[in-house]
């Protein structure tokens, strides 16, 4: 069976999810911690990584800013 393409919603969670690990990697910094920097319970926040769309506005703000998003980063996950 041929493997369908993935839709711009799904890609722009796969980017989120590659670039939150990214810099948790470039940061030092554990699920644990940022969960703990954005006031978020750790396991919502794993939820939530698991599928970006539950992210809300205000959350996906305060990681860009924990995290250092550029402005290229954001509008390519917005």
């Amino acid at each position: 069976m041929p493997k369908l393409a993935l839709t711009d919603s799904q890609k722009k969670n796969t980017e989120l999810q590659a670039l939150i690990a990214g810099k948790l990697i470039r940061y030092g910094k554990s699920r644990q911690k940022l969960a703990a920097q954005i006031y978020m319970p750790y396991s919502t926040l794993c939820a939530k990584i698991n599928n970006p769309d539950d992210f809300d506005r205000d959350e996906l703000l305060r990681i860009f800013d924990v995290l250092k998003f550029s402005d290229e980063e954001k509008a390519a996950v917005w």
